[in-house]
């Protein structure tokens, strides 16, 4: 509707609406704050996006995203705030559902909150990759799986609690990001190839009893740190660790995996 409007500075979205089609406001250039209403259920794929891919620069002025009490919203579509320069961002409890690279190179992005009460269980491929300045993340209390890149390059993310109810971590869902420590939790059955591939990590915590999956040829740690990294499991599942085809391998932990100290 509103696609490449260059002069488009402001715009009050009426109540009545309930949806904002695919690239709704695609490189509205000059877009600088969006509040979605309560009564929106749904945001398009790019319904936002202002990016310049050729020279790998954004063109969004998009700097404030808020979303009116009592949102109703439910799925936030592929790359719909790709590239934009909103600084913080809290989602409503009601999203369930995103779309890949959805707040993909947000470089002005600071910080990250899900709303009390979350319905998100799964965080997609990329959605937050690229976002150089993200410092601050709060995870759904209920998420179950993070998706492939999901933190990628988010160089000053020093630290995040994962929460407990996660089960599956995605490739390099951390990889060249600023973290110092992790604690996987204990239900986390799966970790992806180079999840953690990261110059600053010093220390793994792992919960799991059992060592997760880790797919054929895989590793967890990547070449940024190999053989740097610590990983301390349940002092009854050392052994486990030790003697795991990957997890105890040159490439990851050998020679570095102790009990952790209660």
């Amino acid at each position: 509707a509103f696609y490449g409007c260059g002069g488009l500075k402001s715009i009050a979205i009426p109540s009545t609406v309930t949806e904002i089609p695919n690239w709704c406001f695609q490189e509205c250039t000059n877009l600088k704050e969006i509040n979605i209403p309560a009564n929106i259920i749904s945001i398009g794929n790019s319904a936002f996006q202002s990016y310049d891919h050729n020279n790998q620069i954004s063109t969004s002025s998009l700097t404030f995203l808020t979303f009116a009490e009592g949102s109703k919203l439910e799925s936030i579509g592929e790359a719909a705030f790709y590239g934009t320069k909103i600084t913080s961002l809290a989602i409503p409890a009601s999203v369930k559902t995103f779309g890949a690279i959805v707040f993909e190179y947000c470089t002005s992005l600071e910080s990250v909150e899900f709303k009390e009460g979350s319905r998100t269980t799964v965080i997609g491929q990329n959605i937050f990759a690229f976002n150089t300045a993200l410092s601050s993340v709060k995870l759904p209390s209920g998420l179950v799986s993070l998706g492939n890149h999901s933190f990628y390059r988010c160089q000053n993310l020093t630290s995040i609690t994962l929460p407990i109810s996660l089960e599956s971590i995605g490739e390099s869902a951390f990889s060249e990001s600023g973290l110092v420590s992790v604690t996987i939790p204990a239900k986390v059955s799966r970790v992806d190839n180079i999840a953690f591939d990261i110059s600053s990590l010093k220390t793994i915590i792992c919960l799991a009893i059992t060592p997760p999956y880790v797919s054929e040829n895989a590793t967890i740690i990547g070449n940024l740190n190999a053989g740097k990294v610590n990983l301390n499991v349940p002092a009854g599942s050392v052994n486990n660790y030790k003697n795991h085809a990957i997890w105890g391998s040159s490439d990851n932990f050998s020679g570095r995996i102790s009990a952790i100290i209660e």
